[in-house]
């Protein structure tokens, strides 16, 4: 059974280890082989696709848990509100707003500083820029303004990049 894969415009289809890519207009006016029940009315509402409601969480691999916690907890005065040690690793997960962001230690998991980066809601951006400064932490890009947000991103511990973010009432 092949596996789609949607991107911008097109879909990516996995099958037997190779795969297509096939612009959206062509995926919806043809009969796809590998999705023969699938048509652009019926594609997000029957088992063509999965249901997907909202980002679960989204975690950062880390090498230290402790100093991980330090930085997450002591500098960015997040709560812990889930810790789990695993036979092989650490899980803690921070609830924020409606979502949800863990950091996990486990075989396999390697922090880059070129990997996805979250950014964190603030009240006040300049009050966070000024007390991050004075945390000692620095800001490896921004801060920056656009027409609707300010924004600058930090580096965890382990390099991973974490985004400060305000957004702009509008």
């Amino acid at each position: 059974m092949a596996k789609l894969k949607r991107g911008v415009g097109a879909y990516l289809v996995e099958s037997d280890h190779s795969f297509t890519l096939i612009p959206q207009d062509t995926f919806y006016a043809s009969k796809n082989p590998n999705f023969p029940d699938c048509t652009f009315d019926n594609f997000f509402e029957n088992e063509c696709a999965m249901n997907i409601k909202e980002i679960a969480f989204s975690c950062y691999p880390v090498t230290d848990m402790t100093r991980a916690r330090d930085f997450y907890e002591g500098v960015l005065g997040l709560k812990a509100t889930m810790d789990h040690k695993l036979e092989e690793g650490h899980w803690v997960e921070y609830d924020i707003g409606s979502g949800t962001l863990a950091i996990g230690v486990a075989p396999g998991m390697i922090p880059s500083s070129d990997g996805c980066s979250v950014s964190l809601e603030v009240d006040d951006f300049e009050s966070a820029m000024e007390e991050l400064k004075s945390g000692g932490v620095d800001i490896h890009f921004g801060p920056i303004e656009t027409s609707v947000c300010h924004m600058a991103f930090v580096r965890d511990p382990d390099g991973n990049s974490v985004g400060i973010h305000q957004r702009k009432e509008i």
